[in-house]
């Protein structure tokens, strides 16, 4: 008598049924790990941004601040081939790891020189805010200003340009 090695339709949907009840377990897991990580991605672009502003305005701007992303990635006049900030800001706003990216300026800096990447005077400003709002895909909206601080709010974050905004809180 020839034995029968082969699988009967039973064992076959039981081991489908024990796939599909792993991947129903693990899937939210996953989707939880993608959402925080790009969060943590976010928070860290933050604070390049205020790195990037820092920057700036030591170097180049008199001690203020540039009023868009885009100034940011400018390279300087006087030489170099880099911005503060990658090219990719070039747009203002701009899109990363399903966050669109704004920068708010603040007031501008009256009589100030132009600054060394070619823009004209006056353009630069004593305060700026930055927001990181969900595309698709992400629990918080970030936020961040010159004092270098990052917030989250689970809403939508109100421009602030000093002090916490109303309803977000503080991350580290």
């Amino acid at each position: 008598m020839k034995a029968n090695n082969s699988f009967s339709w039973v064992e076959l949907l039981i081991v489908i049924a024990v796939v599909g009840i792993v991947g129903a377990i693990s899937v939210p897991s996953w989707l939880r790990a993608r959402v925080a990580g790009s969060e943590a991605a976010i928070v860290a672009l933050l604070h390049a941004i205020n790195s990037a502003q820092s920057r700036y305005a030591a170097s180049c701007a008199n001690g203020y601040y540039a009023p868009n992303l885009a100034l940011l990635a400018t390279p300087p006049a006087t030489g170099g081939d880099h911005g503060f900030l990658g090219q990719d800001f070039e747009n203002d706003p701009s899109l990363k790891k399903s966050y669109s990216i704004t920068l708010t300026a603040g007031l501008e800096a009256p009589g100030v020189p132009a600054p060394c990447n070619d823009t004209v005077p006056g353009t630069v400003v004593t305060t700026y805010f930055v927001t990181a709002v969900p595309t698709n895909d992400g629990d918080h909206v970030f936020g961040t200003n010159q004092s270098g601080r990052v917030y989250q709010s689970s809403g939508p974050m109100k421009v602030t340009f000093s002090g916490v905004p109303s309803g977000a809180s503080e991350i580290q």
